[in-house]
């Protein structure tokens, strides 16, 4: 229960990346952060009642995951108005993803300075 409760107390990001890349990123400015890698566990997670300021989705390929994801997601009652950043591997994809859903993209490369800056918009929002 004492887990549970340190969740509701700090900002808590779900990081859908089939790396750890961006994980002690947010690890080290205080959020509690949940990863997956695998597409399946990430849309579990979504039906899920765990609190998420943000999901950032790294683009898995093909791109259709990411995009079924995010719809997926706003499809979700209690998940419509959670903060979605996807990060995209170009202006195509890009597009696609806000048309989809997504609150904020990023096209790859990114970098950390830009990326917290937006992820930390997103959870004020």
């Amino acid at each position: 229960m004492r887990a549970l409760s340190f969740l509701f107390a700090m900002k808590s990001i779900l990081i859908i990346d089939s790396s750890v890349t961006f994980a002690g990123l947010f690890e080290s400015r205080g959020w509690a952060v949940i990863t997956c890698s695998d597409l399946s566990i990430a849309m579990g997670r979504m039906f899920g009642d765990d609190p998420y300021n943000v999901v950032l989705i790294n683009c898995p390929e093909p791109l259709t995951d990411g995009l079924r994801l995010i719809k997926f997601t706003r499809e979700i009652e209690h998940r419509r108005t959670t903060a979605i950043v996807m990060i995209a591997k170009n202006a195509i994809e890009a597009e696609e993803s806000q048309w989809a859903g997504a609150d904020r993209v990023l096209v790859s490369p990114v970098n950390s300075h830009s990326l917290v800056h937006v992820v930390e918009e997103q959870a004020k929002m």
